[in-house]
């Protein structure tokens, strides 16, 4: 895991990544990858550490445990960090996708069947946050998410 920059490191070193599951296994990578995304400054870098981040921790609709420490960074990230708009765009999709989802058969059988719950509860206690931060291109996206986590 390389080094994180410091107003993330204390969320990132908050979780056990080496124990949490995505689905191509553990999820040791994600924080790495987290912040290649959060720290894009082109549409293409932001779009490529979206789609790396996307096929691990919410496939087809299915959440992985790893989803709920993701958004915690996320999150801090949008309030400590400055996200370039492509950055920024490409957290917001992430983050629609996670509460737009379910758990994952892999979360159920390891006895995370309410991750997506916890993901869902997550963001709407932190939906002032995403409110603030929003830009202009991602109202649409900030819409969807307020109604899923409001009326799931």
């Amino acid at each position: 895991m390389s080094v994180h920059p410091s107003p993330l490191s204390s969320v990132i070193s908050q979780f056990d990544w080496d124990s949490l599951h995505t689905m191509q296994g553990v999820a040791s990578s994600i924080p790495d990858r987290l912040c290649r995304l959060i720290f894009s400054t082109s549409e293409a870098e932001a779009k490529h550490w979206y789609f790396m981040l996307e096929s691990h921790i919410v496939v087809s609709e299915g959440v992985f445990e790893a989803a709920l420490p993701a958004l915690h960074v996320m999150v801090a990230a949008l309030q400590k960090c400055h996200l370039s708009l492509y950055a920024k765009g490409y957290v917001f999709e992430l983050i629609y996708q996670i509460v737009n989802g379910c758990a994952d058969i892999d979360s159920v059988r390891r006895g995370r069947a309410a991750v997506a719950d916890e993901c869902r509860a997550f963001v709407r206690h932190n939906l002032q946050t995403l409110v603030a931060v929003n830009e202009e291109t991602n109202d649409e996206l900030l819409r969807l998410i307020v109604d899923r986590v409001n009326n799931w």
